[in-house]
């Protein structure tokens, strides 16, 4: 429903507006790219009394990384946050693919302040025996596989001072 929202928001009102640079960072070839937008919807049925709700997002992109049997072919985090309720949510998209077979890759993503310091690790609510691991399986090695991820979280405290990520990834 959330991503409805944003996509209706982002189609029908034309509010988004870039404002503050962010970076990624990974163990290898990092690729930059983040910039905060904003948009914003009226919540309720009439104009009189209605609640203006803004939900802002992050975005974090990294390029080809090779680790063990693994490949990663882009990939990026989206982290977005609610000023009406401060819920928080992340979301992962990528490619990966493994040169052997009932492979898996394991992702520990870190978000840190301007400083580069850590403030958190983004949690998996759909991985309670590992809250801040995201996995991907991949059973053939002739298949490449969309990596999606919608269960992440983390502090909404720590929103607005989040500049940079990293991710630590084992296969």
């Amino acid at each position: 429903m959330i991503r409805n929202i944003i996509f209706v928001m982002s189609m029908l009102l034309g509010i988004l507006a870039p404002t503050i640079p962010a970076q990624a960072e990974s163990g290898m070839n990092p690729v930059v790219i983040a910039v905060m937008h904003s948009g914003s919807a009226v919540k309720g049925g009439s104009s009189t009394g209605a609640r203006v709700q803004t939900i802002y997002w992050k975005s974090f992109t990294w390029g080809y990384i090779h680790v063990g049997d693994c490949s990663r072919f882009n990939g990026t985090w989206t982290l977005y946050y609610d000023d009406s309720n401060q819920n928080t949510w992340a979301q992962w998209d990528a490619k990966v693919t493994s040169s052997d077979t009932n492979d898996t890759w394991k992702m520990y993503a870190h978000y840190k302040d301007a400083n580069k310091a850590e403030l958190g690790m983004l949690l998996n609510q759909n991985n309670p025996g590992a809250r801040n691991e995201f996995t991907k399986f991949m059973p053939d090695n002739r298949q490449q596989y969309r990596w999606l991820e919608y269960g992440g979280y983390f502090n909404p405290d720590h929103f607005w001072l989040i500049n940079y990520m990293s991710l630590d990834n084992r296969c």
